[in-house]
Order: C-alpha cells, then structure tokens, then sequence
C-alpha cells in the first residue's frame, strides 16, 4: 500500500492511542474506588464489576484499532470514522452504568443501539475489507504477480 493510503488510516492511531489513555485513567479509578480508596471516587462507583467491563472493553477497542492501523489496509473514510467513533462510544455505556445503575431510559438505550449499529458496521467492513486484500494479493501471487511491498 502506498503512504498516502495509510496515512488516511491515521485516524485509527489518533483514537487507538486516544482510547488506551482513556484506560489508564479507568484504571486509577478502579484503584481509587477499591485498592486506595478515596472517598469521592469510591461512593461515585456504583458498580465496581461494570466499570471493569468497560476498562477491559476500552482496552480491547484501542488494541483493535492500533491493529487495523499496523495491517495498513486502506479503509474508507467512513469505515475508518464509524472505527474510531465506535471504539469511544460502545465500552461508554458500561461506564455509564457503573456510576449510574439505575440510568437505563428511551435515550440510552437509543444511543446503544446507534453505538452498536455504528461499531459493528466499522469493525465489519474492516475485517471485510482486510480479508478481501488478502484474498487479493494471493489471488495475484497464483497468477505469478510480485506481491505488492
């Protein structure tokens, strides 16, 4: 693939790395609400077990992300946006019912399912579109073509 294609993917990197801070900061909110409690944080956390869930999602999300940059597939622009919008929104909902179990009405549970839709059309056509480039650089190895560098 050519330079100009993977720095298009740039956006990947930005909300990959974006997103793994995020989980650092979780991650003294975990221990501030258990291991070095401090009070202000510790009755905020409402839900101890569903900010972990959202810290290990986020965590996931940002490792996808760095990895779909590193295969330096071309991705559209929409891919690669519904990507990095999904890779912040889906793991939110876990980490608004940590602090707000109780929270579930008509406007969360529409931004859910818009995160959903969103993340799994983004993550989708890039496994789709990944796979198809591999399909197509075998396919043009069998023909006798040099794979492309």
């Amino acid at each position: 693939m050519n330079q100009t294609n993977h720095e298009e993917n740039t956006i990947l990197l930005q909300a990959g790395v974006s997103v793994l801070l995020l989980t650092l900061v979780l991650a003294w909110t975990l221990a501030f609400a258990r291991i070095f409690p401090i009070e202000l944080i510790a009755d905020s956390v409402k839900d101890y077990d569903r900010l972990v869930q959202g810290h290990i999602d986020y965590l996931l999300m940002g490792a996808l992300l760095l990895g779909f940059y590193g295969a330096r597939v071309p991705l559209p622009v929409t891919v690669r946006s519904a990507m990095a919008i999904g890779a912040f929104t889906n793991p939110a909902g876990f980490i608004y019912f940590a602090f707000w179990p109780e929270g579930l009405n008509l406007a969360i549970q529409v931004a859910t399912i818009c995160s959903f839709i969103i993340t799994s059309y983004g993550f989708g056509m890039a496994c789709i579109l990944a796979l198809r480039s591999t399909l197509n650089r075998d396919a043009g190895a069998a023909a006798g073509e040099p794979a492309p560098s």
